[in-house]
C-alpha cells in the first residue's frame, strides 16, 4: 500500500488526498515521518526511488526481519516505479546487511545496489544506476563489496628474452 503512494511509472496515479491519507496512516503507526519541503501540504509521486539501509547491519544478520522488510519495500517500489536502488554506506553494506542478503541470500529479488553511497563516487554510482534503470538495463551491484577486485600482483614472473631484429642495416662507406 505504501509503494503506490510514493512512486509511479507514468505520473500521478493517486489523488493528493489519497496519498496524504496513506502516508498519515503509516506516520500515526510510527513507521515513517513525513517532512515536506518548503512547508508544502502535498507530496508528489516520484518515478525513481533510493532506499537507504541502516548505517550498521542488524545484530541478527542478513536474514533479520528488518533487512527483509527493506528489501520487500524496495521491491514493491520497483514494481510501482521506473527504478529503485538499494544504497548504504560501506561499513553498513557488508556481511549481515540488507545489501548482503539481497546479493548473497535467497530472496530471488533483483535490485540495483550501491554499497558506498556515503562517498562521492558512490553518489555518482547511485545516479548512474538510476539512469541505467531508466534505459531498461538489468539491475546491477555497484560499489566496493559486490565486486571481486583483481589482484595487482602478477601470477608468474616474466623473463625477458633477447631477440634479433630482422631489419638489415645499410652501411655507407
Amino acid at each position: 500500500m505504501l509503494a503506490p503512494a510514493l512512486v509511479t511509472k507514468i505520473g500521478a496515479d493517486l489523488p493528493a488526498s489519497q496519498i496524504r491519507a496513506i502516508l498519515d496512516g503509516f506516520a500515526q503507526q510510527g513507521f515513517l515521518h513525513v517532512n515536506l519541503a518548503g512547508g508544502s501540504a502535498t507530496l508528489a509521486q516520484a518515478t525513481l526511488a533510493v532506499v537507504i539501509i541502516p548505517a550498521a547491519p542488524p545484530a541478527a544478520g542478513a536474514s533479520d526481519p528488518a533487512n527483509l522488510a527493506l528489501i520487500s519495500l524496495a521491491d514493491q517500489l520497483r514494481q510501482s516505479s521506473l527504478g529503485v536502488v538499494l544504497a548504504g554506506n560501506l561499513s553498513g553494506s557488508g556481511t549481515g546487511s540488507a545489501i548482503d542478503e539481497l546479493t548473497h541470500g535467497s530472496t530471488g529479488i533483483q535490485l540495483s545496489t550501491v554499497d558506498d553511497a556515503d562517498t562521492q563516487i558512490g553518489q555518482i554510482e547511485v545516479a548512474q544506476a538510476l539512469s541505467l534503470l531508466l534505459t531498461k538495463h538489468n539491475p546491477a551491484a555497484y560499489g566496493v563489496v559486490p565486486r571481486a577486485a583483481p589482484s595487482p600482483a602478477p601470477s608468474s614472473t616474466a623473463t625477458p628474452t633477447p631477440t634479433r631484429s630482422s631489419a638489415k642495416t645499410k652501411s655507407t662507406g
